[in-house]
């Protein structure tokens, strides 16, 4: 057995108190060593005398050795409590029977008695208890008179190591018989000395003589701790509720002090977008609702599907630590969208509804449509009961298989947001007749959902291109709508790959001046043999045209660059190539001017020319200047004029047509012209692709699929090798979402600079590469001044710049300045430039 479960025993002799017994409670021996001495003697227990007072310590008295006035009331007892009730054996359990007991008591009330008197104590008979004397010293009880009839001491003393019960020492007590004084008046006249006697050895106090206190017996004892027992209860009950009331008042007080969720959320309106907003409000609501009983708002299905449209591998894995909705609740969802071709209503209800809030100039729109390659794929659709992958420009369907998706959309001009209207499949592509009559219908359903078309914008496809010719001209490139002008503006991006398609293929002639991209070939020969190059972007990719690198709009704007044109004139500087190469070098100057008219996404861009079209900009004047060069183009070995060439002259025109009329009826005071290219189209093309996985044409049936998710959300973003560049637009339904990002700053230590050092003769392989090294030495210090910034300290970093002159090692900085003003090309000192070159080679 454990020693925390043995009982704890009183350790006074013949005491039966445990730990356990109702009433009772034990108290340590004291530290004091003479009080501990006076306890352990009053044990009467010879052993005890012999031990330490530290080994004491793990002995106990009970309480019913102590008196009530002992004890403090908290219930403890006073520093200098000493026992003082001593214990009477029970005669039930010692004594070998009752009959000896009460002989031997009898035998002992005969000898005080003298012979022939009656007993004079009254109430309880003697039997029932006697004096317990120490065994420390000899309490003699009974003295022998003159004729030698009294017993000894001995033979009480002897009785009483037998008896049990009681003997309270307490000078105001009463007794439960009579008095000492009465029954030693009743005795003869040899027991008043034995009266006496036992009157003064009522004191029993370890190591005091014994007081004349009056002796008392009594049958049955209540601690004193018993009678504070119920007050200690009714005290702790108390403290313990105290307690409770305290925690209830501050959970009140928390309770009070915290936010609702619905508060919380309000409260994080503010640092959110909505769509986050309301994502965090449903993580809030649902973390204890059962996914039976979960309710979700529009914005998170659609932010359950776009993610789910992303990677459903990945929604899966969110679903374990997200609350989202389950995948057959999405799919549940998407089932409630049509599928059919042509224009869906809803999507106009929705136009209406979001437009009846838009101030004129924003209702200002554009119409695109462009085609999709599908794969020819015939499927039954049991829902509406119907085969699906036919062609199909309205409810009835055509007889061949589908193998283009025409698709219309509508996009702002004056804000960034776009909405897919509908499509259609065709086959092969859509006639002319068809194109004009789906065109007119959705204008006229733009127009009655509140919207105002202004331009309509396409590639160059032969259907297109014969559309255009029956309504406009390039001189006249637009067509009036109920009173409205409608403008007809070919994509500038298919425009820019049509003329460098042209100019690999044919030669160009402007005047007397010869174009040829000979010229561009030869200035990527001689630039790549360097080590540091001006027009390091150019590869063989951008000369060994595929299919796919026909296609790209960034290899076509990476021929028509400044870069290449300053390489060209500083190539022609230096003799390096012909002085005719000039006349290409200033052509592909000016289509790259022209592209950055064409194509500005801000208000204030690098240059003037990539710088939104303004009243007084450079735009005007720069347009009407390309407008003549392009009349005059002659392509050298075409039989007729190629379709980029009359492309380019009727969209300048549509152009500076239509800024003239958005500032006059609609207010604008700038326009951004990538507003009036089909990027937006290209790039939902590019995510309904992204759909197919591996397979890059889609069937009929998997268009349908993404295309209705595009109506639902907008949460997609395109990959690094788009064909495109972001379109700056979201669907019509939600609001775009803009991120910035501080630049990072430069801490420099308070070290010593290096200093200007005197320029070693370095001996530069061409003046090329020298002019190279110059111009990455002062593109290299404009980005790292314009990225960074220094820390205040007892140096400061500056760039010395010489801007009054350009010497021969920097005409291309001479070039790219003249080309492009303002734009931060900077021409460094010539020990800046040594260390670079120095470093570099």
């Amino acid at each position: 057995m454990s020693l925390r479960h043995v009982k704890k025993r009183c350790s006074v002799v013949h005491c039966d108190s445990v730990d356990s017994t109702i009433g009772v409670t034990l108290h340590r021996f004291p530290l004091d060593f003479h009080r501990c001495r006076a306890w352990a003697q009053f044990c009467r227990n010879v052993s005890l005398e012999k031990k330490a007072p530290s080994q004491l310590r793990e002995l106990r008295i009970c309480s019913r050795h102590f008196e009530p006035s002992v004890y403090l009331p908290s219930g403890r007892l006073r520093h200098d409590a000493l026992p003082t009730r001593a214990s009477i054996a029970d005669t039930s359990s010692e004594c070998s029977s009752d009959m000896d007991c009460s002989q031997s008591l009898s035998e002992t009330s005969a000898s005080v008695r003298r012979a022939g008197e009656p007993a004079a104590v009254s109430g309880e008979p003697v039997s029932k208890g006697y004096v317990q004397s120490r065994s420390s010293q000899s309490l003699l009880l009974f003295q022998e008179d003159a004729d030698g009839a009294s017993p000894t001491g001995s033979t009480l003393n002897q009785a009483c190591s037998h008896a049990s019960g009681f003997i309270m020492v307490q000078s105001d007590h009463t007794y439960a018989g009579p008095s000492t004084e009465a029954s030693a008046s009743s005795l003869e006249p040899g027991t008043a000395g034995v009266a006496a006697t036992l009157s003064a050895s009522a004191d029993l106090s370890p190591g005091a003589p014994f007081s004349s206190s009056p002796l008392s017996y009594e049958g049955s004892f209540t601690s004193p701790i018993n009678e504070r027992r119920p007050l200690q209860k009714l005290r702790a009950k108390l403290r313990q509720l105290r307690n409770r009331n305290k925690r209830l008042q501050g959970l009140l007080l928390q309770r009070r002090r915290m936010k609702t969720t619905a508060e919380l959320v309000d409260s994080l309106r503010e640092h959110l977008t909505p769509a986050v907003a309301a994502f965090v409000e449903a993580q809030l609501k649902m973390h204890n609702v059962s996914r039976f009983g979960r309710r979700w708002c529009s914005q998170n299905k659609t932010f359950a599907l776009g993610l789910y449209f992303h990677s459903p591998k990945g929604y899966r894995y969110c679903r374990k630590l997200l609350k989202l909705p389950s995948v057959r609740s999405l799919q549940l969802w998407l089932a409630r969208v049509p599928l059919r071709v042509g224009f869906y209503p809803e999507v106009f209800d929705l136009i209406e509804k979001r437009a009846a809030s838009f101030p004129r100039q924003d209702r200002a729109c554009t119409i695109i449509f462009d085609e999709m390659h599908v794969s020819k794929e015939l499927s039954y659709n049991p829902v509406p009961d119907r085969f699906e992958g036919l062609e199909e420009y309205s409810a009835a369907q055509g007889p061949n298989l589908a193998n283009k998706a025409l698709v219309f959309m509508a996009k702002g001009i004056c804000t960034p947001w776009k909405q897919p209207l509908g499509y259609f499949f065709a086959d092969k592509a859509a006639p002319a007749t068809v194109l004009y009559d789906l065109l007119f219908k959705c204008h006229k359903m733009l127009v009655g959902a509140g919207l105002q078309p202004v331009a309509v914008v396409c590639d160059q496809g032969n259907q297109n291109v014969s559309l255009f010719s029956k309504l406009v001209t390039p001189e006249k490139p637009y067509l009036s709508v109920n009173g409205e002008p409608l403008f007809f503006i070919f994509d500038p991006p298919h425009l820019l790959k049509c003329l460098r398609n042209m100019l690999f293929k044919y030669d160009f002639r402007v005047g007397s001046d010869t174009i040829k991209s000979s010229y561009i070939r030869q200035a990527y020969e001689k630039d790549r043999e360097m080590q540091i190059r001006s027009i390091p972007k150019l590869s063989a990719r951008h000369f060994n045209l595929t299919f796919a690198s026909k296609m790209s709009v960034k290899l076509a704007a990476q021929v028509f660059s400044n870069h290449c044109a300053a390489a060209l004139c500083t190539l022609v500087t230096f003799q390096q190539l012909p002085s005719e190469a000039i006349h290409t070098a200033r052509f592909v100057e000016r289509i790259d001017r022209l592209f950055d008219s064409l194509n500005t996404s801000q208000k204030r861009g690098k240059s003037p020319y990539a710088s939104a079209i303004c009243a007084g900009s450079v735009h005007e004047e720069f347009l009407e200047e390309c407008i003549a060069v392009f009349e005059n183009i002659e392509v050298l070995g075409c039989a007729r004029q190629p379709l980029c060439i009359r492309g380019f002259c009727q969209t300048m025109r549509a152009v500076l047509l239509l800024w003239n009329h958005l500032a006059s009826r609609y207010g604008l005071t700038y326009l951004l012209t990538r507003h009036l290219n089909q990027d937006a189209l290209e790039n939902t093309f590019a995510i309904v692709r992204s759909k197919s996985g591996s397979n890059s044409n889609s069937s009929c049936r998997q268009f349908q699929a993404a295309f209705r998710h595009l109506l639902v959300s907008n949460l997609f973003k395109l990959s690094e090798s788009s064909n495109c560049a972001g379109d700056m637009s979201s669907l019509l339904a939600t609001l775009p979402v803009c991120l910035s990002k501080s630049a990072p700053s430069l801490c420099t230590a308070a070290t010593s600079l290096p200093v200007a050092v005197e320029v070693l003769p370095y001996d530069y392989q061409s003046p090329i590469l020298e002019n190279n090294i110059v111009y990455f030495a002062g593109w290299l210090a404009y980005k790292f001044m314009n990225d960074h910034r220094c820390v205040t300290g007892p140096h400061t970093c500056e760039v010395r710049l010489e801007n009054a002159a350009f010497a021969d090692q920097s005409q291309v900085l001479l070039y790219l300045s003249v080309k492009n003003p303002g734009e931060g090309l900077q021409n460094v000192n010539t020990q800046y430039a040594f260390w670079i070159g120095y470093y570099n080679l």
